[in-house]
């Protein structure tokens, strides 16, 4: 059976209700369109840091959705953990850098949430969407606006 991964980053201060409703239409046609495509004979894993704000809601709208399984890498430090048990498989702790590390290197896609829409020093999501665009990963953005651009130039329309 083959199989799929795609992995979330997103701000601790959460998501707002229009990168929700984003992320959940393009995870839903993410996955109608593997379905499709193998047949459904494909497992779709979605891989979250277990952080507070925007992983946690993330997390609650594919559990919801159904037919994913969750991959939970919780960071090593506890302050913004989310404590979620909506997991198929969880990972020991690591700490922020290296647990997004991990999310990027299992995932085909990442799908990123900014708080801003202009690269913010010393933010999380943003080294993570760099790293994730400089190793060849799709990386998806859904802006706070809703708007949704792929990896193809998304520096170029922020």
């Amino acid at each position: 059976m083959e199989t799929y991964h795609f992995g979330v980053t997103a701000s601790r201060h959460g998501i707002s209700d229009r990168q929700a409703e984003t992320f959940e239409e393009l995870v839903t046609n993410t996955k109608s369109a593997l379905l499709t495509q193998f047949q459904g004979q494909i497992e779709i894993w979605f891989h979250h840091g277990d952080c507070v704000g925007g992983d946690e809601r993330a997390a609650k709208i594919v559990e919801n959705l159904g037919g994913i399984k969750i991959h939970c890498h919780p960071p090593f430090v506890e302050k913004y953990r989310a404590w979620t048990t909506n997991w198929d498989l969880r990972e020991e702790p690591l700490d922020y850098h290296t647990r997004n590390h991990v999310i990027v290197r299992w995932s085909r896609m990442i799908v990123a949430m900014p708080r801003t829409t202009r690269w913010t020093p010393h933010s999380g999501t943003w080294a993570t969407m760099r790293w994730a665009q400089n190793h060849g990963k799709v990386v998806n953005t859904i802006w706070p606006s809703g708007r949704l651009t792929n990896s193809r130039g998304w520096e170029d329309r922020v």
